[in-house]
């Protein structure tokens, strides 16, 4: 894959993620952002793992679609606090960097999952500093920030 090609799915990513979260009314709307960004994720990945075992791959693939599903679809929000705390973003990077674990296991590639996931944690806080109005919200920077990162960050379970 390109650096172009995967430039264009990170933005593909962070629009997804921005659908999921916005005032449009959009059917299945949260879905846009938990299987969206997920087979995004899951497509990109399927661009630059090297292929070794067909079957490893696959099982790997939809354990990390499942694992990211379930990791987007949760802020870990209101847990202390009538707002989202800094501490549960940072819970909620964690969540989001633990669902390579599939591909790390299949890659080998523990070094890298463990940056994307302190990547991710150091990350989510402060995307809510990203006040950006790209197409009706303050938010679209922010939300799209973080499925930009998302996919941005998965080659490192490559490495």
């Amino acid at each position: 894959m390109n650096f172009f090609i995967f430039c264009l799915w990170c933005l593909i990513g962070g629009l997804l993620n921005r659908l999921g979260g916005c005032a449009l009314n959009l059917p299945l709307k949260s879905k846009w952002r938990d299987w969206g960004v997920s087979l995004v994720g899951v497509w990109v990945l399927y661009q630059i793992i090297p292929k070794s075992g067909v079957v490893g791959l696959w099982v790997a693939l939809v354990a990390f679609f499942l694992a990211s599903w379930g990791s987007l679809s949760s802020y870990f929000d209101h847990w202390w606090t009538s707002g989202v705390d800094f501490w549960e973003w940072v819970i909620c990077g964690f969540a989001i960097g633990m669902s390579g674990i599939p591909i790390a296991m299949y890659t080998g590639s523990w070094f890298g999952f463990a940056i994307r996931t302190v990547a991710l944690m150091a990350f989510m806080p402060y995307s809510n500093k990203l006040q950006l109005k790209i197409f009706s919200d303050p938010t679209d920077g922010v939300e799209g920030s973080r499925g930009i990162m998302y996919i941005a960050t998965l080659p490192l379970l490559v490495i």
